[in-house]
């Protein structure tokens, strides 16, 4: 007897508009164009090393629990303000031999 193993999990397929449409129907604002643009340009500066931060990607590759991700956002602020106040530190070292 043949098992079935494929698509054991799904509960259902929904049918999802093409990127343009919903481009078309939910345009950018000015601000989040702007973000985007800044962002991007940060990223270049650092990969081609005008900048020296360290650049970390992560997030999760989809979002189905809002008050998940907002969680998630949350912890990722905590960790970015951890690691910014680590490398404020480590630069006053390195800067002030005194406080080494």
């Amino acid at each position: 007897m043949m098992h079935n193993t494929d698509d054991l999990r799904i509960k259902e397929i929904k049918e999802l508009a093409p990127p343009g449409h919903v481009i078309r129907e939910f345009p950018a604002t000015e601000a989040a164009a702007a973000t985007v643009f800044q962002t991007r340009a940060a990223i270049h500066r650092i990969l081609h090393g005008a900048d020296d931060r360290l650049l970390i990607v992560v997030g999760p590759c989809s979002i189905h629990d809002p008050k998940a991700a907002l969680e998630y956002a949350r912890r990722l602020v905590a960790e970015r303000e951890r690691v910014e106040r680590s490398r404020r530190e480590e630069a006053d070292r390195r800067d002030h031999p005194a406080l080494r």
